[in-house]
Parts: structure tokens; C-alpha cells; sequence
């Protein structure tokens, strides 16, 4: 795909994304937090959540994509999977953070559509893929979808406040449990990261048909 794909070891590339999104995070959890941008504080785990999502949504994805070891058949789900994520990305943030009229409905139906659209790529693809991590990684993305769908229904059953816009639930004692809640799945997604990263840069899923 690129001289850079092809020299460049996935170890390395996956290390400098890691990197970059730990400084981003403290950036934007300071920002946030600080009352200076739409959106109200958002809580610690709940930013390490928003960090995986952009890893496994949107980082992993590309890196996938550009790894010359990665078949055409993944390459073309992991790519159609990134476009419609990148497209919402754009509308996302203008409608936050520009015109200020984004609804976590909006991303409740996108969650949704991503959804069937995953399933939908590898039923029509069955017949060229085998188990192996970047399906397993697949299902692992699909997951994530569920549980945001979770934290949306909560966010805006339990955080939303009609006269201002609220997009992060907060640190409070209120949402103790939703966070003690988060912390787990952060921690579930940590030692995943973990395993898929060792796996995928040990390229252990070409041997097995992936």
C-alpha cells in the first residue's frame, strides 16, 4: 500500500499511535473538564473508554489496512468499516463542537447501523475468511458497539439536561456505578489490547487464513 507499510514494523507504528493518543487524551480530558468547550466534564474512565473506541475504531483499523500482510479480503471490510467511521467522525465533531445541535440519538442510529453493516460484510465474505484474530477482532469491535449503546441509554436517561448540551458523563457519586462499570470494561479491553497486540504483530493471523 506504501513504502511506509512495508518498512515500517507493526510493533512500532502501533507504539507511536498508543503514544500519541495517551498525550491526546490528557489534553482533551484538561480541556474538557476545564468548562472551556461544549459538552460538560467527562470522567476518567469514561476517557479511557472514548480512547479505546478511537483506537479500536478508528486507529487499529487503519493500521490494519495498511499492513501489507493483511489480505485483500480483510483489507477491503477493515477499510469500508473505517470510511463509514471516519464519515461520522466529521459530522460528529462539527455537529458537537461547531453548530452544537449533535443528539446522542445520532449516534445511538449510527451505533446501530455499524452493527448490521459488520455482520453484513462478513456473511457476504463467509466464504473467503477463516477464525482467526482479525475476526475474532471483528467481534471483539461489534461488542464495543453494544456496550456504547449502553452508555448512550444512560447518558440519556440518567446525565442529559435539556438546556445545555451534555455529552460525557461526569465524575460524580451520582453515576458511581456506571463508572465502577466502565472500569471493568476498560480493564477487559486492556488486557485484550494486550493479547491482539502481540498476536498481530508476531503476525500469527496469516498462517491462519486471515
Amino acid at each position: 500500500m506504501s513504502n511506509y507499510a512495508s518498512k515500517a514494523h507493526p510493533g512500532s507504528r502501533l507504539l507511536l499511535v498508543l503514544s500519541l493518543m495517551i498525550l491526546a487524551a490528557l489534553v482533551f480530558y484538561i480541556l474538557q473538564n476545564s468548562g472551556r468547550i461544549q459538552g460538560g466534564g467527562i470522567a476518567l474512565p469514561k476517557l479511557l473508554w472514548l480512547a479505546y473506541a478511537i483506537l479500536f475504531w478508528f486507529c487499529l483499523p487503519l493500521l490494519i489496512v495498511l499492513d501489507q500482510r493483511t489480505t485483500i479480503v480483510w483489507r477491503r471490510i477493515y477499510a469500508i468499516f473505517l470510511i463509514n467511521m471516519l464519515l461520522r467522525a466529521v459530522l460528529e465533531l462539527i455537529m458537537m463542537y461547531v453548530t452544537v445541535n449533535w443528539s446522542p440519538y445520532y449516534g445511538l442510529g449510527h451505533d446501530l447501523f455499524t452493527i448490521v453493516l459488520l455482520f453484513a460484510l462478513v456473511h457476504f465474505s463467509r466464504k473467503h475468511l477463516l477464525k482467526g484474530l482479525l475476526l475474532s477482532n471483528l467481534y471483539i469491535i461489534i461488542a464495543m458497539f453494544a456496550v456504547e449503546i449502553g452508555f448512550v441509554l444512560y447518558l440519556l436517561l440518567r446525565v442529559s439536561n435539556g438546556d445545555q448540551a451534555i455529552y460525557f458523563v461526569p465524575g460524580d457519586t451520582r453515576h458511581a456505578a456506571i463508572l465502577q462499570l466502565t472500569w471493568a470494561i476498560d480493564l477487559m479491553l486492556t488486557a485484550y489490547l494486550f493479547v491482539f497486540s502481540r498476536r498481530w504483530t508476531r503476525g500469527e493471523f496469516v498462517s491462519s487464513g486471515n
